[in-house]
């Protein structure tokens, strides 16, 4: 702990995210005691949204865009503009700014974090990507062996109890299970499956399906409209009279 900076609090702070995220203060976190072993297990989930417009309520996918991501690059565009320095974490061109810390200007940067629901960096990180991977987690904490704690001792040459409890810690991280779970985000209504509807409908309130729909139009065409192009001015078809004499 005599080389941490810049904290108040001693241990381990464990990400788990999709590779590529950017880490920030919104993304999950696991925090590990020192002189402990701790085992950590996941659950991998993946979400696809729909794209086609204008189903559509995503935007881009991750880890290139995410909703955290976005409002981090928000605030830290506040934050170099109206404080003159940047936070930890921003991973932007530095040109001639300092950290917010090293120049004093902790208590700029913090009223800015309060406000960051207020922030309009021109950018809207309401909507989710359209692709994405998070991570459930689990974390099972147990005591480190005497055996483990005299090893590091003898490797370290210290014979302090207390110093290995506050500055050694063990974390495993593995999947609970092989499997993964997916989320697909569908239109709940095609529109091959809207037709089906409505002739559906039809047919059971109605009596009409599509069989007789093409019936009555090729009778009105073939008995009623063609006998008409050649001058004919009798009705064909059921209840209709017939002549086969033409108009002279």
């Amino acid at each position: 702990q005599d080389d941490y900076v810049d904290t108040d609090v001693a241990g381990l702070l464990v990400f788990v995210t999709q590779p590529g995220s950017k880490i920030t203060s919104q993304v999950p976190l696991i925090g590990v005691t020192p002189g402990k072993s701790v085992m950590i297990g996941l659950r991998q989930k993946s979400t696809s949204r729909v794209r086609e417009k204008p189903w559509s309520r995503c935007f881009s996918e991750a880890p290139q865009y995410s909703q955290q991501k976005c409002r981090a690059e928000c605030i830290d565009i506040a934050i170099r503009q109206d404080c003159n320095c940047r936070r930890w974490g921003d991973t932007n061109d530095p040109g001639n700014l300092t950290f917010c810390g090293v120049a004093g200007l902790t208590t700029c940067m913090d009223e800015m974090n309060k406000t960051a629901a207020l922030t309009n960096c021109g950018q809207d990180c309401s909507l989710p990507p359209c692709e994405h991977t998070e991570y459930d987690t689990s974390m099972t904490t147990i005591e480190l062996s005497q055996s483990l704690q005299q090893q590091l001792n003898e490797l370290f040459g210290t014979d302090s109890r207390d110093y290995f409890l506050q500055n050694f810690v063990s974390v495993t991280v593995n999947f609970e299970q092989i499997q993964v779970q997916e989320f697909t985000e569908a239109k709940a209504m095609t529109r091959s499956q809207l037709l089906g509807a409505i002739g559906g409908s039809m047919g059971l309130f109605l009596g009409i399906s599509a069989l007789s729909v093409f019936e009555v139009l090729g009778d009105l065409t073939m008995l009623r409209l063609a006998p008409r192009l050649f001058g004919y001015r009798g009705l064909f078809g059921l209840g209709g009279r017939t002549s086969g004499l033409k108009d002279a």
